[in-house]
């Protein structure tokens, strides 16, 4: 599969999972690049009803913290769509969620090509 096609495939499959386990409709914009070893997913963020309330109460660490352990309930789920597109296993997760502008960065880091050779 192309890189290019990789990505598409990434996006598609991380917003359905958000979709799935967020049971709504398919909302929040994935943009997907791939480098060498790495695959970072930026999800453009439409909150929940319950999220815009704490926020406008001046919980946003709670809201923060929520979407964190959130996405990493999740990142078995969405490391096994990487590792289907690019055919790579996911060494590392890591997330990130900034509520100004409404982002979470998803980063999953490859292993190398050598490493998922098999021994001779």
């Amino acid at each position: 599969m192309s890189p290019s096609a990789a990505a598409l495939d990434i996006s598609a499959e991380v917003a359905r999972i958000h979709a799935a386990a967020y049971e709504r409709e398919h909302r929040e914009h994935v943009s997907t690049m791939l480098d060498d070893d790495l695959v970072m997913c930026a999800l453009r963020l439409e909150l929940t009803h319950a999220e815009t309330l704490l926020i406008s109460h001046d919980h946003h660490d709670a809201v923060r913290d929520q979407r964190h352990a959130f996405e990493l309930a999740l990142a078995p789920t969405m490391s096994a769509a990487v590792e289907r597109a690019t055919g790579r296993t996911v060494s590392t997760f890591h997330t990130n969620t900034d509520l100004v502008p409404r982002l979470t960065l998803l980063i999953f880091i490859l292993t190398t090509a050598a490493a998922t050779l098999p021994e001779p």
